[in-house]
């Protein structure tokens, strides 16, 4: 069920994670194509022991179809624009379209198909924190990677693959634990 007001509470969630920033409606030329909103701000990329005092300038595009489809996100940082010029940038997880990648589409579905047991607002809530906590850890091992002059993702940083074997590894680990971790 498309819920506008859904649309913007989950948006505004993500607004109060973000310093400097704001929320504007998308327009038809957008990122998306659909109704919705954008959400502009800057996102500390603290990781609990790990004070990096850095932000990353990120712009969220949040619409109707955010329970099925992870929002994409784009982050306007110099350092991770650089890396989306980089010839690895597939690597750096960037889509073909210049958003990251941030979590696997399956992923979030199965996250929030698994709301038996909750309202609307821990739905939003945490949509929100998984949404942030996955775009923090990416963004912090693409600043790493950039300050360090790393040429592409290292292999000892966890990940999915791209495309369907990523896919295929996330429904082995999820078979594995009988339901997804967060």
């Amino acid at each position: 069920m498309v819920n506008n007001e859904d649309t913007l509470l989950f948006a505004q969630e993500l607004r109060r994670s973000l310093k400097d920033g704001g929320i504007l409606p998308l327009r038809f030329n957008d990122l998306s194509g659909q109704q919705g909103y954008r959400v502009n701000g800057k996102l500390c990329l603290n990781i609990s022991a790990i004070p990096f005092e850095a932000y990353a300038a990120c712009s969220i595009s949040v619409t109707p179809t955010w329970r099925t489809e992870n929002p994409p996100i784009r982050c306007l940082s110099a350092w991770s624009l650089a890396l989306q010029r980089s010839e690895n940038a597939r690597n750096w997880h960037f889509n073909q379209d210049g958003t990251l990648c941030y979590v696997l589409p399956a992923e979030w579905r199965k996250l929030l198909s698994r709301t038996e047991d909750k309202n609307f607002r821990e739905e939003i809530a945490l949509a929100a924190f998984f949404c942030l906590r996955n775009l923090t850890y990416l963004l912090v091992r693409q600043l790493v990677g950039y300050r360090s002059s790393l040429q592409s993702w290292p292999r000892d940083w966890t990940q999915w693959s791209h495309g369907i074997q990523g896919l295929n590894e996330y429904q082995q680990e999820t078979r594995k634990k009988g339901s997804i971790a967060i």
